[in-house]
């Protein structure tokens, strides 16, 4: 469906339509970001990290079988041929995870454990939310004031 999405209506549709639904101040996760065009459009905002989260072909594959999903490839080979069809494409539409891949700012080894991930992922984090500015109190106050006024004058 990605890919005939990008095809007709170019490689960074899928980015540029999240885009127009995010706001300014929250935090958000995009996940499944498989094309460089995607990348690129996400990059219109200043706040955006790209992390490249990877682990070793056998791991992908014996995790793959475990979620056991009937599409799932059963073979490593089998596996190994239909990554292949993701990991690059001369058609710019198509999943293109190596050269998205070299667009990362950083990259996650996920070889080890859920817990692993997690706190790799928890160190990471951190210093990458400390970037943003907290608004100042009376913005802060005023917010929370004008949803208890909306919330009392639907009451």
């Amino acid at each position: 469906m990605g890919n005939e999405l990008r095809e007709k209506f170019g490689p960074g549709v899928l980015a540029e339509r999240i885009v127009r639904h995010l706001g300014n101040a929250n935090n958000y996760v995009v996940d499944s970001i498989r094309n460089p065009h995607e990348v690129e459009a996400l990059r219109c905002r200043a706040d955006f990290t790209l992390l490249a989260i990877e682990a070793d072909q056998a791991t992908r594959f014996e995790r793959s079988r475990a979620r056991g999903r009937e599409s799932a490839a059963q073979t490593l080979k089998q596996f190994i041929e239909e990554e292949a069809r993701e990991l690059a494409s001369d058609n710019p539409a198509n999943q293109q995870l190596h050269a998205t891949r070299q667009k990362a700012d950083v990259v996650v080894n996920n070889d080890g454990t859920l817990e692993e991930l997690h706190r790799q992922l928890d160190e990471l984090l951190a210093p990458l939310m400390s970037r943003f500015m907290r608004p100042p109190w009376d913005d802060y106050f005023m917010s929370i004031a004008k949803v208890v006024w909306r919330c009392a004058a639907t009451a």
